[in-house]
């Protein structure tokens, strides 16, 4: 994306102002309003003085241009992670579902009393 971003009347790619997860976004900007994006709609939220501290200081850092942009970020960053985790859970039901269909099982207590053996005889650590 070789769109501009102005900042402080200098003019810079979205690529060094932007992070990873919002490059691959749509990512308009405009001087001195912050991020442009259709239908956004204003939330009020209340945050600790901890994470307040936390949004100020990636902004004066310059990692990103408003705490808006932080905060939707995060936003994206955990809608990622929830994704993540149900792609993880879908893979261990088709794996579950998988041991089941194979119908080779092993009785749990003979496996647990293996292990138990094979990792007592180990040397301790520490």
């Amino acid at each position: 994306m070789w769109s501009r971003l102005e900042l402080g009347g200098r003019l810079s790619r979205v690529e060094d102002k932007c992070p990873a997860a919002l490059r691959r976004s749509i990512c308009y900007y405009e001087s001195n309003k912050g991020v442009v994006v259709a239908n956004v709609q204003k939330l009020s939220v209340a945050l600790t003085p901890e994470i307040i501290a936390m949004l100020k200081e990636a902004v004066a850092s310059g990692e990103y241009t408003s705490t808006s942009e932080v905060v939707r970020d995060a936003l994206r960053c955990w809608k990622a992670q929830r994704t993540a985790h149900e792609v993880d859970a879908e893979e261990l039901r088709r794996l579950w579902r998988e041991g089941v269909a194979s119908e080779t099982s092993i009785e749990g207590e003979a496996v647990f009393h293996r292990l138990r053996e094979k990792y007592a005889s180990q040397p301790k650590k520490g």
